[in-house]
């Protein structure tokens, strides 16, 4: 398989998309370029092509052209132009596609069955990649876990940092694998560097093992302080929350995904096989970790 050079980012300047940024151009052996509405006000390197696109299918293939790997970051907003994003990708004669598929391993029948809005759509849209190898195009699903750095800073994994309070689930100790968003920026630019290990398949990866226990006890020790604990019964919250999304409240599937993780025996990636050596991904600290979120 020829070597990958030329690279496209789409979503560069969402919550991923910075740290796969730095990651690819830290290589120096990648030209990358990022997609950007006319309206954004986002910026980028010197170093970096910036082309417009309204997001329509004829901006795509125009911004694709020359492109060897597109690689998609968006968020739930873009999920829905992921498709049209492939058939220009295709048109354009691209060789890559990294989908949005950070997180989770969508594979699981389980993890489709708690969430099905988003992970049985997600497992959809791969097997529409799937679809597409037999006319040149090959893919990479990327299978993190959840964002550590970025989950302990804003509260998705339970633990409010500026109140120093924490919502455990249940005793807090399912334990789950999570990755620090530079290690996913740097599983993408491995991906890249090594196109025909990586084709056509999932990658799972990780920065730690570890639970909502462990977690709260690295906070109290770097914090040097103890946190109000609040204690949630999952059995319950889960059906709450799930009757809220069958009402139609879709505010409710950021909490989901987490309770997938955090609570539920569906977030722990070694259970799918981690592919860290592969990628020559190195596991991290939590407690180096939460150091230097605290110090954000």
């Amino acid at each position: 398989m020829p070597a990958i050079k030329n690279v496209l980012i789409i979503g560069a300047s969402g919550n991923l998309g910075p740290s796969v940024l730095d990651a690819l151009l830290a290589t120096e052996q990648f030209n990358v370029s990022v997609v950007s509405r006319p309206e954004s006000k986002a910026t980028f390197p010197s170093t970096v092509n910036v082309i417009r696109s309204d997001y329509s299918i004829e901006s795509f293939e125009s911004a694709f052209k020359g492109q060897d790997a597109v690689v998609s970051t968006v968020g739930n907003d873009g999920f829905e132009h992921q498709q049209k994003i492939v058939e220009a990708a295709i048109k354009a004669g691209v060789k890559r596609f990294i989908p949005s598929e950070f997180g989770i391993d969508t594979t699981r029948a389980d993890v489709q069955a708690h969430l099905p809005i988003v992970m049985a759509s997600k497992r959809k849209f791969v097997e529409f990649l799937q679809s597409k190898e037999k006319e040149g195009l090959s893919w990479t699903a990327i299978s993190s876990g959840a964002f550590l750095d970025w989950g302990l800073q804003y509260g998705f994994l339970d633990f409010d940092l500026g109140s120093r309070k924490a919502t455990i689930w249940d005793k807090g100790e399912t334990y789950f694998t999570a990755s620090t968003l530079a290690q996913v920026g740097l599983a993408v630019a491995r991906v890249l560097q090594k196109p025909a290990e990586t084709a056509n398949r999932y990658v799972y990866i990780s920065s730690v093992r570890t639970s909502q226990k462990e977690i709260l006890g690295v906070l109290e020790k770097v914090t040097g302080q103890k946190w109000d604990v609040a204690t949630v019964d999952t059995a319950t919250k889960v059906r709450e929350l799930q009757g809220k999304l069958n009402s139609g409240d879709y505010s409710v599937i950021y909490p989901l995904i987490a309770a997938a993780i955090v609570a539920l025996p569906l977030g722990d990636l070694t259970k799918s096989g981690l592919d860290n050596d592969l990628l020559g991904l190195k596991q991290e600290q939590l407690e180096d970790v939460a150091q230097r979120v605290i110090k954000t």
